[in-house]
Order: structure tokens, then C-alpha cells, then sequence
């Protein structure tokens, strides 16, 4: 979390996109430090949520 995933949301972030993050989805070393650049991230350039959250968000886009 600390430089790979904050390093894409930035770059997507600048293209024009707003990403999201499933928390569970993303890991560091240093546990205090991947707190933080969660936070961080949710803060300025994308929505950390849930996956449960994410999954039904896109969920709406399969189609039946």
C-alpha cells in the first residue's frame, strides 16, 4: 500500500479517474503504515470502502 498501490490511484487520479480500493484487498508490511496511506488515500484520490461494498456496486454492471 505504501508506494505500488498509492503510486496507481495517483496516476489514475491525474488521468481523470476516480478509482476504488477494496481495503481487504491491499496490504503493507507495516501495519500503522498501511492504515495511514488507506486513510490517506481515501482522503484525496479514492474511495477505500469494503469489498462486500464494492462487490455490489459492481454488481449493477453485469449484465443478465
Amino acid at each position: 500500500t505504501s508506494f505500488c498501490v498509492m503510486a496507481t490511484c495517483y496516476d489514475a487520479s491525474t488521468l481523470g479517474f476516480h478509482g476504488i480500493v477494496p481495503a481487504e484487498a491491499v496490504n503493507d508490511r507495516d501495519p500503522i503504515m498501511h492504515r495511514y496511506m488507506l486513510l490517506n488515500l481515501d482522503w484525496k484520490v479514492v474511495d477505500v470502502e469494503p469489498i462486500e461494498k464494492v462487490l455490489e456496486y459492481l454488481s449493477k454492471f453485469v449484465k443478465k
